[in-house]
């Protein structure tokens, strides 16, 4: 019993004195899908924030915080008359912590996968020229591959959707959920 503890520790121990942790900035597209009001796709920034908390040979677990956001997405104008008002535009933030296991760690090329929920943020701009925020609860899940470009610089390339609820862009919508894809890279930092 004594060894079997000892050996743990050690495994313990070995895995936090190989923690890692990984600063990312990442820009691409933000495209959202399956919403009736179609609404176009937009500039958007991804940072993260990764630490190791398990590794084995070719494995590694991290805890991470992702950051993302878009920019103004266009929506198009209903064709409906009266005094209706719609959104216009709309911007995105996603903070959702979760874990990422990557494969390959010390590899040139490392894939990974990722999973998180957390907040989501949707600021409206109104056809009358208002404004408008709905937060709500994002489930997120992700993958993406890193390639060392030196010891401690990685490129990446990383596909993520945040599942959300609470964009509501027309007066009459029942959808209220909404995939929401990021395409991005960018680099990342090791230390």
């Amino acid at each position: 019993m004594r060894q079997a503890t000892l050996v743990l520790l050690l495994v313990l121990f070995a895995a936090v004195a190989k923690a890692q942790t990984e600063i990312s900035l990442t820009a691409g597209g933000y495209f959202p899908v399956n919403n009736p009001a179609s609404p176009g796709n937009a500039f958007a920034l991804e940072g993260s924030l990764a630490h190791s908390i398990a590794s084995v040979p070719f494995v590694s677990l991290y805890l991470e915080l992702p950051v993302a956001g878009s920019f103004e997405s266009h929506v198009p104008s209903p064709s409906l008359s009266g005094a209706v008002t719609f959104v216009s535009n709309y911007t995105s933030l996603f903070v959702t912590p979760g874990l990422r296991l990557k494969l390959a760690p010390s590899f040139p090329l490392s894939p990974y996968f990722a999973v998180g929920g957390g907040y989501g943020r949707f600021n409206h701009k109104l056809s009358d020229g208002s404004t408008s925020a709905t937060n709500n609860g994002v489930f997120d899940v992700g993958g993406g591959l890193d390639m060392k470009v030196a010891p401690f610089l990685s490129l990446r390339g990383e596909v993520r959707d945040f599942y959300s609820s609470g964009l509501s862009l027309l007066p009459l919508s029942t959808n209220d959920r909404q995939h929401n894809l990021f395409a991005t890279a960018g680099i990342v930092v090791h230390f």
